[in-house]
């Protein structure tokens, strides 16, 4: 009988173990976006095209793009490279939901695939599971370390700290945010009571420091003996975009305002396109109206019979809590950059369970609503729908080619180009930044700015005020249109007046 049922019982397990990840991963991959924005085109284009391959604050998202793309084309298949990326991101997405589900055993958490249902559902982890975007393979290291991490404190094996500081590295090395997480655990454990913290701080942290040195090392001297970058210093070059202006150095209101909404949007979307969509399906308006109601009725739920556990394991109480300040406090600082949130879910809830014991019926009534709401109102327009216009506009521009544009995202459509053309391809289409002064305006000029109206977005909202664009010089004529999701747009041939 004990023979009979083993195999049985060996599926179960393993559909307990890997059901649930496997779900999410198709899930992602069968809904990719098909508005990708301006950095997904950047990454597509360095792999498709070989060029501009190691960014210094994601040194090795590129790398293994192009790694994966060499390899499928060994066997004959030459995939369209920003699809491939999204899958790799997909992929990686039910790796990390696997590795999360891990950790929960680990922390010995009854029912943890509910858990995990609820973190695959917020639509932070959705949203760059489905986009070629850098944010998920640093996530899956840095819950490698964090799993890695437990196991130490369970078992004080000191090998386990050693990896899971390389991992936290590894991490770092894919995006240079989780350098946070990685200090916060540093820190704890440097600061924590027990014997030989200097010895086990240093386990866990020289041989990760040593891997980034030497890596952003390694490959900055190789890109200057190759000239692929000017001569500068090196921490200059590893810390390129605060270098480059592109990394936000005020707080203001801004940030007061975005941090908290971007927080929001980690767990459910809010976009500016939802009022349009309720306005056409007008039947979609119930699903929110009910999903709050229940998820009043579960948050109410889990804060009643919710109770504060005994004191176990402190030092990873400490560490993931100490992470998700960092984490929050540099999304803050970033204009409450919702990027820079994805984590935020899964930390969340490994810190939640390690201080309290939570009902879990209401955690799954959670998980439910919240993948319900996000496939509706989330994966689904992205994927179905043209949200942008981007891709009409596109192929209009094609039709008049050598001449200039002034666009409302000319950064975009240049990287469409380049992915599609090659890095030279922006010699082809001249993107204005400013409608230029009488005396320098010579030709004709494209336009996309005039009579249209926008969905409200991050980028609306932290630019109330566009550019002051004077087209009272020019004549306009209206030479094409064309209808997307979010409205009408109209081109026109601006021409100088006499």
């Amino acid at each position: 009988m004990l023979l009979s049922s083993s195999p049985f019982e060996s599926m179960r397990k393993i559909g307990q173990n890997y059901l649930v990840p496997f779900l999410f991963t198709l899930l992602y991959a069968l809904l990719p976006t098909s508005n990708s924005g301006i950095d997904g085109y950047a990454y597509a284009s360095s792999v498709k095209w070989f060029h501009d391959i190691f960014w210094p604050h994601h040194l090795l998202y590129c790398p293994v793009g192009v790694s994966v793309n060499s390899f499928l084309n060994l066997f004959g298949f030459y995939p369209d490279v920003l699809s491939m990326m999204k899958v790799v991101n997909s992929v990686s997405a039910g790796f990390c939901l696997l590795v999360l589900r891990s950790c929960m055993k680990a922390l010995e958490i009854y029912k943890s695939n509910y858990f995990v249902i609820f973190c695959g559902s917020c639509f932070g982890f959705m949203r760059f599971a489905t986009e070629n975007e850098t944010y998920i393979l640093p996530l899956f290291c840095s819950l490698t370390g964090t799993l890695l991490f437990i196991l130490y404190g369970k078992t004080q094996k000191l090998v386990r700290l050693l990896f899971a500081g390389i991992c936290f590295a590894i991490g770092v090395l894919f995006h240079q945010i989780h350098g946070f997480w990685y200090a916060a655990f540093g820190l704890i454990l440097l600061f924590n009571s027990s014997s030989q913290k200097l010895k086990k701080g240093a386990i866990f942290i020289v041989p990760g420091a040593l891997l980034i040195t030497i890596t952003y090392l390694t490959i900055y001297v190789s890109l200057i003996k190759n000239q692929l970058i000017g001569e500068k210093e090196f921490v200059e070059f590893i810390f390129r975009d605060v270098y480059s202006g592109q990394v936000n150095t005020q707080i203001g209101l801004n940030n007061i305002i975005m941090t908290p909404i971007s927080f929001i949007r980690s767990f459910i979307q809010v976009h500016g396109y939802m009022k349009p969509l309720i306005e056409d399906y007008k039947i979609l308006l119930l699903i929110p109206l009910g999903l709050i109601i229940i998820a009043l009725v579960s948050i109410k739920s889990i804060l009643k019979n919710g109770y504060r556990r005994e004191p176990k394991m402190t030092i990873i109480s400490n560490a993931l809590l100490t992470a998700f300040i960092f984490q929050l406090s540099f999304a803050f600082y970033s204009v409450g950059n919702a990027e820079f949130m994805v984590m935020l879910p899964m930390i969340a809830a490994l810190y939640l369970v390690t201080k309290f014991a939570i009902p879990v019926k209401p955690v799954l009534h959670l998980a439910f609503i919240l993948l319900i709401y996000n496939m509706i109102f989330g994966l689904a327009p992205a994927h179905f729908l043209d949200l942008d216009g981007s891709k009409p506009l596109y192929s209009i521009i094609q039709k008049y080619p050598n001449s200039e544009w002034l666009l409302r995202e000319p950064q975009k459509l240049e990287n469409m180009f380049e992915f599609n053309f090659g890095p030279n391809s922006k010699k082809q289409q001249i993107m204005l930044r400013n409608i230029p002064d009488r005396e320098e305006a010579k030709n004709l000029i494209y336009t996309d700015f005039l009579d249209m109206k926008e969905t409200l977005n991050r980028g609306n909202l932290l630019n109330k005020v566009k550019r002051e664009v004077k087209f009272v010089a020019y004549h306009q004529e209206a030479i094409d249109s064309f209808g997307f999701f979010g409205g009408k747009r109209v081109i026109y041939k601006l021409s100088l007046k006499e």
